[in-house]
């Protein structure tokens, strides 16, 4: 239990770690929205529509264009913060079950440690969660 256990929290403050990251990348990624952009839209397509002068409606049009293009990005940064949300609630729930079962194995003085071997293999798979959503995330930004 003791080699287990010394993995498992080794796994454990891997997994802060990098939830800490993810953290850092949500926060990031509330500071770079932008809520209006359904507004800015509007009042762009509106502008579209009065201009009398080519020239201007040209500007205006393209001006448009990159506010749209801008929304899809705001959604799929709203996409990538609810993946972050959802892999740091999984990992508060592995490490308050690793927790939970170190706590057991110390009280009843358990000798297997397949569930803290069990919940190892969690970490680990966790771990490996946590840096796919990482990059995954410096590919939305």
């Amino acid at each position: 239990i003791k080699v287990v256990s010394q993995e498992a929290l080794e796994e454990a403050n891997d997994v802060v770690s990098k939830a800490a990251a993810l953290l850092k990348t949500r926060s990031e990624l509330l500071r770079a929205g932008n809520t209006d952009d359904a507004d800015k839209i509007a009042r762009l397509r509106a502008k579209v529509e009065l201009a009398e002068d080519l020239q201007d409606k040209d500007r205006l049009e393209t001006a448009l264009a990159i506010a749209e293009g801008a929304q899809d990005h705001h959604a799929r940064r709203r996409e990538a913060m609810g993946r972050i949300d959802a892999q740091l609630e999984e990992a508060r729930a592995t490490l308050e079950r690793m927790h939970a079962e170190l706590a057991a194995a110390v009280a009843e003085d358990l000798g297997t440690g397949d569930d803290l071997r069990e919940t190892l293999g969690r970490l680990k798979s966790l771990g490996t969660s946590l840096d796919e959503a990482q990059e995954l995330l410096r590919d939305t930004r």
